[in-house]
């Protein structure tokens, strides 16, 4: 991964040096590209770009960032991968473009040169973020990839914008202060992460997936703000979905365009591996690499020493059958719980999903062997895989026939239930005896309580994903936050449509990716 960091000032940081609070910022993200780093600054527009590389595609100075365009109009910071920039770059040279390097950025900046923002993020297939700076019109674009798989913060003032891959470097510039945002921290207790819009920090906000926002200087020292979806996955969903194809056919077209996806992503100049669970979803990318691959494909695994979540012996079993060259890297209980204290180092707001233990340490090992590391996750939210999904309409059903005077009730009684001492005692007696999954009984009720204090198909679906605290008063105040409750229109799509479409569009985004 690469990051940046930067702002635009119009008017003067009392007693803070403008390009030793840009280096600051870019020195906090040195994590994300140890590689090569750089910044650019034009002190008379009071903008400021920094840069901090991994280097994936060229591998040469000539991929250097912060990078300015041919014509000197442009200059980028650009977080991510775009798969088909060859394709672009071969579009683009037949209209006359000429290319320095090899670097998926430049293609970016000659893209942006021939058509335009707007024209060329469609075009774009990859995850990104990136910010652009047009010095002809004075404005900066800040644009983030169609599933918000790479991250972007901003913080806009009355003078000017902050912005950057990660809220640590915000945290560096005198404009943003150190002080929680309450909403957040409500709509995290009751999912266990933040979504986007809302960050952790109050004035501190996160691009939206599939969006871009325009900062332009005005003349009188401030600045104006736009901001527009560039891609909706609503509209994908109802609009430009296809009804032409029979089965047989969905199911060739899904084959070629999973292929064509793992095929874009082995393109690179350094090393590609995959973190591989033996689930379906990462040994269906991994069978994709290795048909694709002229050599064997590096895969990486965590074990554990709970058999009930231990994937080693059929991750083992997938990886040899593709005849990949696998690392196991065991996770005992005790480097769990070392590991616990150092997550903030890792993840700038808090999340609650446990998975991040075991993906961090895989990670850590599949990085002395390769660079990048393609996996399994959105799966599920894209091919219905979890077990929700089968048991939500009929939750949907059985809350439907409590009557809306008794929900109250039921609910807290629910609760009540799930705070009773050696509740979880008894549900691993049931999931010895194979009745129940991985999560706690506790937990479990605590969920159903959520469900049953919502109203219609989306509300009960909310209120089950309400992992952690589900009590009512949580929902106070998040609405004007910009986090909206979801809503179901049965006449529209079906519930399972809806569960899958929310999940990638909110939990997805921001508790996987």
């Amino acid at each position: 991964m690469c990051g940046f960091a930067g702002f635009i000032e119009s008017s003067t940081l009392t007693g803070a040096d403008p390009r030793s609070v840009l280096d600051a910022m870019v020195a906090s993200i040195e994590h994300r590209g140890p590689d090569d780093h750089g910044t650019w600054v034009d002190e008379d527009a009071g903008v400021h770009l920094g840069f901090r590389r991994l280097s994936i595609q060229d591998l040469s100075p000539m991929g250097h960032q912060p990078m300015v365009s041919a014509s000197q109009r442009w200059i980028v910071t650009f977080n991510g991968e775009i798969y088909n920039f060859g394709e672009l770059r071969e579009e683009l040279r037949k209209s006359g473009t000429t290319f320095r390097g090899g670097s998926d950025t430049e293609v970016l900046l000659a893209a942006v040169e021939r058509w335009g923002v707007r024209e060329t993020l469609p075009r774009l297939r990859g995850m990104f973020a990136f910010a652009l700076w047009d010095r002809k019109e004075r404005e900066l674009w800040l644009a983030r990839d169609r599933m918000g798989i790479k991250p972007l913060y901003i913080a806009a003032h009355p003078t000017g914008v902050v912005f950057g891959s990660e809220l640590r470097a915000l945290l560096l510039h005198p404009r943003v202060e150190r002080r929680g945002d309450p909403r957040a921290a409500r709509q995290f207790l009751r999912t266990l992460y933040v979504p986007a819009p809302m960050a952790i920090i109050e004035g501190v906000e996160k691009l939206r997936p599939g969006h871009v926002a325009r900062f332009a200087l005005t003349g009188g020292g401030g600045m104006d703000r736009s901001e527009e979806a560039w891609w909706d996955l609503d509209r994908v969903a109802h609009v430009d979905k296809r009804t032409d194809l029979s089965g047989a056919e969905a199911v060739d077209e899904l084959h070629a365009l999973l292929r064509d996806s793992v095929r874009l992503r082995l393109v690179a100049d350094v090393p590609v591996g995959a973190l591989l669970s033996g689930g379906v979803d990462s040994s269906l990318v991994v069978a994709l690499m290795a048909e694709q691959s002229p050599t064997p494909v590096r895969t990486f695994t965590v074990r554990f020493d709970d058999p009930r979540f231990d994937e080693g012996p059929i991750a083992r079993e997938v990886a040899s059958i593709l005849g990949a060259e696998h690392t196991e890297v065991e996770l005992p209980t005790d480097v769990v719980r070392d590991l616990v204290p150092s997550l903030p180092d890792f993840s700038d707001e808090p999340m609650g999903n446990p998975s991040i233990l075991p993906t961090l340490l895989v990670s850590q090992v599949a990085r002395r062997d390769v660079t990048v590391a393609l996996s399994g996750d959105g799966g599920d939210e894209l091919f219905g895989g979890y077990n929700r999904y089968l048991r939500a309409p009929s939750l949907v059903r059985a809350v439907g026939r409590i009557p809306g005077s008794l929900s109250g009730a039921v609910a807290a009684a629910l609760r009540g239930t799930s705070r009773l001492p050696g509740l979880d005692g008894l549900g691993k007696l049931g999931a010895a005896a194979g009745l129940g999954g991985q999560h706690r009984l506790t937990d479990r009720l605590a969920r159903l309580a959520g469900a049953v204090d919502e109203e219609g198909a989306a509300g009960v679906y909310e209120g089950l994903m309400a992992v952690g605290l589900s009590d009512p008063p949580l929902r106070e105040g998040l609405e004007t936050g910009g986090f909206a409750p979801p809503r179901h229109d049965a006449d529209r799509e079906s519930l399972l449509a809806f569960m899958m479409r929310e999940d990638q569009a909110r939990y997805l985004p921001d508790d996987l990716l």
